[in-house]
């Protein structure tokens, strides 16, 4: 549910009230003196979201998103430090080599079947 943001202009309060996005047309009373207050729209805070039942996911990108929500800041920084991203250099067996991004480029393509 969104948070609007109000301001009295008896009495300079500022208060925040929760409700649903339907009700975002109601006027609201101040809590201190009584009247009837002005909304802030700057301090408004709506955001959708759109979130999938487990039973709902068909892609991997979705469950990996839910899967992150479920975890705390620390743990997600400790997973991130745990994994292991960088490319190892292997040593190749005599007689290979390692095939550059220019080699890749030079090599011949196979024409296409028509079809």
């Amino acid at each position: 549910m969104p948070i609007y943001s109000y301001e009295c202009p008896a009495c300079n309060l500022a208060f925040e009230v929760q409700r649903y996005i339907k009700d975002y047309r109601t006027k609201e009373k101040c809590p201190s003196c009584n009247k009837l207050s002005q909304r802030n729209f700057s301090g408004d805070s709506i955001h959708s979201q759109v979130r999938l039942h487990l039973s709902e996911i068909a892609k991997v990108g979705h469950y990996a998103a839910r899967q992150t929500e479920m975890k705390s800041n620390d743990e997600l920084n400790e997973m991130r430090a745990n994994f292991k991203t960088k490319k190892q250099d292997v040593e190749l067996p005599p007689g290979f080599s390692k095939l550059t991004k220019e080699d890749y480029v030079k090599m011949p393509r196979k024409p296409r079947r028509s079809q």
